[in-house]
């Protein structure tokens, strides 16, 4: 009640409007001074810990869970936080594994496409022949190219669906993870689905990391 429930109201309307709009910082710095006017207003622990775990970060998600678990009357509520709280360590850990699998992938196939030597395994002889015969008929099986990758087509189709498999199950975990957005978009731009990798460079650049991709542009 009062002015502080006007202001309160309002900057939960301010939040989710950002949320509908992918600009999750923004969503994050609404319920933060919603928080500081009305800090025994369980609510408002509960959507902040909602949003800190979507984004992996799972320390200030525990924070916020424990002190929700403190403020609501409720046994049930209780219980959701405890639920929470209980998986949020294997949750990041399994993240983390479905993350070192898709970067491993996806770095294996730039190196193999873009000639990198820095970058992973030096044992590239391998693709060499099919590297040379891809280059050789480069204008010819343009069409069997995925994003500019100059390796068969099959194989980079492959990779980049194991990939994928791989970030599904991390975005799963946590939806707005910046590492599985950043990506999953970059998957997506190999696909030309510009709109869909927008989604996921949002998630990273509403967070106030850099957005970084490889591209190439036609037509």
């Amino acid at each position: 009640p009062g002015q502080s429930g006007v202001e309160i109201r309002g900057l939960y309307s301010t939040a989710y409007g950002a949320l509908a709009g992918r600009q999750y910082d923004r969503a994050q710095i609404a319920f933060t001074k919603a928080s500081d006017l009305a800090p025994e207003f369980a609510l408002t622990k509960w959507n902040l810990a909602l949003l800190d775990e979507s984004m992996g970060n799972i320390d200030r998600a525990k924070d916020n869970f424990a002190r929700y678990q403190q403020l609501t009357s409720e046994q049930a509520a209780k219980d959701e936080a405890a639920l929470h709280l209980s998986t949020l360590d294997a949750k990041r850990a399994r993240y983390d594994e479905e993350m070192d699998e898709a970067e491993d992938i996806v770095a294996d196939l730039f190196n193999r496409a873009l000639k990198l030597s820095f970058n992973g395994s030096d044992k590239r002889s391998a693709v060499r022949a099919k590297r040379a015969q891809a280059k050789k008929n480069e204008q010819n099986k343009a069409k069997n190219r995925v994003g500019g990758f100059a390796i068969p087509f099959a194989y980079a189709q492959q990779q980049l669906g194991r990939a994928s498999e791989h970030l599904q199950i991390a975005l799963a975990l946590f939806p707005l993870g910046a590492e599985a957005n950043e990506l999953m978009g970059l998957v997506f731009l190999q696909a030309n689905d510009g709109r869909a990798a927008t989604k996921g460079f949002d998630v990273v650049a509403s967070q106030g990391l850099p957005v970084a991709f490889y591209a190439e542009m036609r037509g």
